[in-house]
């Protein structure tokens, strides 16, 4: 692994545990800045070089200082427009189950820096119907429509409603999808309407799910630091004989 690979993993790991990072001589900075743009990771690496001196090159250091006061901004929007579709189905009475990164960005140290693409949720298959003709209210277009996974997006906003949890196997060695069938029976109140699920299950469907794209189009860093931050924040409170035995 390249000196560059390394020391972006160190800086991660710094960032996640609010600790001070190393500071590694003879680094390429446009070579690790390169890296975190492959991994979506510019904010956070913006917000180490704003927070600790780790990098001389004053040029490149007010980059990534612009890109990491963008995604604050932006993904305060974004997440506060989450939140706000969160209630709306709350009060329309539609359960949904919460994940993925609309939860595990609350476990980082700067949730804004957790960017996301599109953001995840779980309806009961009987609120299909009157979930889309909320979505067509809302004035969100409709991007995929088929069971059991439906996309809308409107402007920045862009939510996937999961019927089920995976569509496909992750390969032929288990049935992942029957495994995953019923999410609604692994689930605990996290409002009115709103669930999520318990963490042992949450975290067996981060591994399924990394494993799902790392044998279609590839898994990024932030999978991996997803998976760091799930362990830190619930540490020893997870049942590891459980998750073992699963």
């Amino acid at each position: 692994m390249e000196k560059e690979s390394r020391y972006l993993l160190h800086l991660l790991g710094a960032y996640i545990r609010n600790k001070e990072p190393e500071v590694w001589q003879e680094i390429n900075w446009r070579k690790l800045t390169e890296l975190a743009h492959i991994h979506n990771l510019l904010g956070t690496l913006g917000y180490m070089t704003m927070t600790y001196p780790v990098c001389s090159d004053r040029e490149l250091c007010a980059r990534l200082r612009s890109r990491c006061m963008t995604n604050l901004i932006n993904f305060a929007n974004r997440g506060e427009l989450a939140e706000n579709f969160s209630q709306t189905l709350s009060e329309q009475k539609i359960d949904h189950i919460v994940m993925k990164g609309f939860v595990l960005r609350e476990f980082y140290p700067v949730p804004e820096l957790r960017t996301f693409g599109d953001i995840d949720l779980v309806i009961r298959p009987e609120d299909r119907g009157r979930c889309h003709g909320l979505m067509q209210q809302l004035g969100f277009q409709v991007k995929t429509d088929w069971e059991p996974v439906y996309s809308y997006l409107k402007d920045s906003e862009f939510y996937e409603l999961h019927t089920e949890l995976l569509e496909t196997d992750v390969s032929g060695k288990a049935d992942f999808r029957s495994y995953f069938r019923d999410p609604w029976a692994h689930v605990t109140e996290a409002g009115e309407r709103r669930y999520q699920f318990t963490p042992e299950y949450h975290f067996l469907y981060m591994l399924v799910h990394i494993a799902k794209h790392v044998t279609g189009s590839g898994a990024g860093l932030q999978m991996y630091l997803d998976v760091a931050v799930f362990m830190q924040h619930y540490s020893d409170a997870l049942d590891w004989a459980h998750i073992s035995r699963e």
